[in-house]
């Protein structure tokens, strides 16, 4: 047989999360193939605005995991050769009713539990030394300064090379059609060019994801939530952090989920940050949708109205495009990682829907030390793919 066809494991799927499964394999010498039907980066996460959000984020069940996966990232920006434009420049969490100090509080006290220092920031502060001005009714900000952003682009392709030099491999622009698995262990991948064979398997595929599944006769019930993102012209430096809106994390994620999936409505939080060649990225929305289709108009100027509600100073800078990726969810709004129940060596690493960006290294990592080391320092008990697979 073919070495060149066989692998310690296969890992379908090159976006941020296949690349940071197969950094991580690589990095425990295992020989790795990475398959996807496009190019690197080229789906979900190449059309995002890369920001990591970690001390403004709603404290849950992933709030370890994200910090976790923060310090992943610091040790990555000093071992990968290549620069993917890193910059731990803070958040502000912008409060724009004195309603929501109640809640500010318990995302300080619950931040602190695990090591993250927030700092509230009155908008007089905030219009003296930060931003020009916030809009008319804002209260004020919640300042972490340890959110992060970086270059997906440059990032994705920074670990490609790395995962090339150690002599993993890449298999671009083959769909997979037709996986089988061996009795006793082991699976063989057949694309629409060659056929591989593997010990364990890797799904990474996004929202794409459930195609890869039903080869094994497995459902996963991956939900596409479609976001836009808009950019500006490029400027000298306006805003020196990322800007957030607290809307976006006060209400109940799961039940906001299960009633757009109902609805099918659009939604709108505000998020801008500015890039390191001075473009601006303004965002976000999110609409549940069966299938892709184009930007509407409609989508960019809710945007726009928005991000000038909360930041006037925007009015007057030029949009010069916009551009689109489908979040990959699932009902309860956590991401579905680990073995699967029933295909041995057979794993998930998908549905992390806005957390991809964020989360991408340590789960990589958690998949790599499951399958090198029998298991991992972190409870994954809540992301388990089985508690799908079980209602299928």
């Amino acid at each position: 047989m073919d070495s060149k066809r066989n692998f310690d494991v296969i890992v379908i799927g090159a976006g941020i999360m296949g690349l940071c499964v197969a950094y991580y394999l690589i990095k425990n010498k295992l020989s790795v193939l990475v398959i996807d039907k496009d190019f690197i980066n080229n789906s979900t996460s190449g059309a995002c605005n890369g920001n990591i959000i970690v001390g403004n984020r709603n404290p849950d069940s992933l709030s370890r995991f994200l910090l976790q996966s923060l310090h992943e990232y610091l040790e990555l920006n000093q071992i990968l050769n290549e620069k993917f434009e890193f910059n731990q420049k803070g958040s502000l969490l912008i409060i724009n009713e004195e309603f929501y100090l109640n809640e500010v509080k318990y995302l300080f006290e619950e931040q602190f539990k695990i090591g993250i220092k927030l700092e509230f920031m009155p908008k007089s502060y905030i219009n003296k030394n930060i931003i020009i001005n916030l809009g008319a009714g804002e209260f004020g900000g919640l300042f972490s300064a340890i959110d992060s952003s970086i270059n997906p682009h440059l990032f994705c392709f920074s670990l490609k090379n790395y995962i090339e030099r150690k002599k993993g491999i890449f298999s671009l622009y083959e769909e997979v059609v037709k996986i089988t698995k061996s009795k006793k262990k082991g699976f063989k991948i057949e694309t629409k060019k060659n056929i591989y064979f593997s010990d364990y398997l890797v799904n990474c595929a996004g929202y794409f994801a459930p195609t890869i599944s039903k080869m094994l006769n497995e459902s996963i019930p991956i939900i596409k939530n479609k976001g836009c993102i808009l950019v500006t012209e490029a400027l000298d430096e306006i805003l020196p952090l990322i800007f957030l809106d607290w809307k976006d994390i006060s209400y109940d994620k799961s039940a906001s989920l299960i009633k757009k999936i109902n609805n099918k409505n659009k939604k709108y939080n505000f998020i801008a940050e500015q890039t390191k060649s001075g473009n601006i990225l303004l965002g976000k929305s999110e609409e549940i949708v069966e299938e892709i289709s184009d930007i509407s108009v409609d989508t960019i100027k809710g945007i726009a109205n928005l991000a000038v509600s909360y930041l006037p100073i925007l009015n007057c800078i030029k949009i010069i495009r916009s551009y689109q990726g489908i979040r990959p969810v699932t009902p309860d709004n956590l991401p579905i990682i680990g073995e699967s129940s029933e295909n041995e060596g057979f794993y998930y690493a998908t549905g992390h829907g806005g957390f991809g960006i964020s989360m991408a290294p340590i789960t990589g990592k958690i998949i790599s030390n499951i399958i090198t080391k029998g298991g991992d320092t972190f409870d994954i008990s809540l992301f388990a793919p089985k508690r799908f697979l079980r209602q299928e």
